[in-house]
Parts: structure tokens; sequence; C-alpha cells
């Protein structure tokens, strides 16, 4: 019976409205996004950003620093003991560059640290290990995932809201036509 009940908006039927039979198709296309649009997209991006993490890691390349001031006390408690603190090193070029870089925190002048550069020679975070890109890559497509499914589903809401408002102003429009054949009003 249920089978039926469910079914009911795609049968012909007198009283079935152009609006149940969009509320139909509009509930048959939210459901199909959050079956397979949202995982197929979940599955896209998590391979894509996988695969530019992956990419990244050659982009990055370890260089040999000198510590040149006091790494500072991290403010942060959770820092994991790391503090920033200004280093120079010789790039592949040839070119001495300073900048601020991570360091261990406390690390003294003329301690020697490895930093990571660009292919212009810009400091640049250390590239992430395979485990820390497939994580990131699988974190980014459930986010995306999320965001199809919560998106259909608020769709389909938004829609199924303005449809309520037509079938409302048609049922007024109707009473409005029939009332008065009925006799008077009572206030």
């Amino acid at each position: 019976m249920t089978g039926t009940v469910r079914l009911w908006r795609w049968r012909r039927n007198p009283l079935r409205r152009r609006t149940d039979v969009a509320e139909a198709w509009l509930s048959l296309a939210a459901g199909l996004v959050l079956v397979a649009g949202a995982p197929a997209a979940g599955v896209g991006t998590a391979l894509a950003v996988g695969d530019a993490l992956l990419a990244g890691q050659g982009a990055a390349q370890p260089q040999r620093a000198e510590v040149i001031g006091r790494a500072a006390v991290p403010v942060v408690a959770g820092a994991a003991g790391r503090a920033h603190a200004e280093v120079r090193w010789t790039g592949r070029d040839g070119v001495v560059r300073v900048a601020h870089a991570r360091v261990d925190a406390g690390a003294e002048p003329g301690s020697r640290v490895t930093v990571w550069t660009d292919d212009r020679g810009r400091l640049t975070g250390a590239p992430a290990t395979r485990s820390e890109a497939w994580l990131g890559a699988g974190l980014a497509g459930a986010g995306v995932a999320a965001c199809v499914g919560v998106a259909a589903v608020g769709a389909r809401n938004a829609a199924r809201g303005r449809l309520d408002a037509r079938r409302a102003a048609a049922w007024e429009r109707a009473w409005a036509e029939a009332a008065p054949r009925w006799g008077r009003r009572v206030p």
C-alpha cells in the first residue's frame, strides 16, 4: 500500500495537479543527486586534490639554512616546539636569501636547519607526505559530497516551498470562487 501511496503523483488521476507532478520530478532529481551526484563529486574532488598534493611534493626543494636570529618561544601551546626565526640560505641560483622560517623553538644563531623553497627560491611549507595528501584529499572529497547533498536537499525544499505556495494560492482562489454559491458568509 505504501508503494502505491508514494507513487500516486506519477499515475493518471483527475485530482493530480501540475504542481504534484513537478514535485515528484524534483524529488526524483534530488534523490538522484544524493545517490549518484554527491558521491561522484566527492570522489572526483578527492582524486583531483590528492593528485595536486602529490604533484606538489616535487615542487618544494629542501635547502640547508643557517639560523641568524634567536628563535622565539612559541606563544601557541600546541605549536609542537616550533617557533619563527630569521634564517639565511643560498638558493640554487647562488643568491643569498634571508627570511623568517619555522624552526625548532630555542634554536640558537649559527645552528643549521632545513627549509623548503619553491622553484623561485621563496620559502614554502614542507610538502605533504603521501598519507597527509590522501587524508586531505579524502576530507576535501567528503566536504564536497556533503555540500552537494545539502545543496540538492535545500534546492528541493526551496522549490517545494514555492510549489506549496502556488497550491495554497490556487486553493484560496477556488474557495473564493465557490464560497458565494453556498450562501452568506459568517464573519
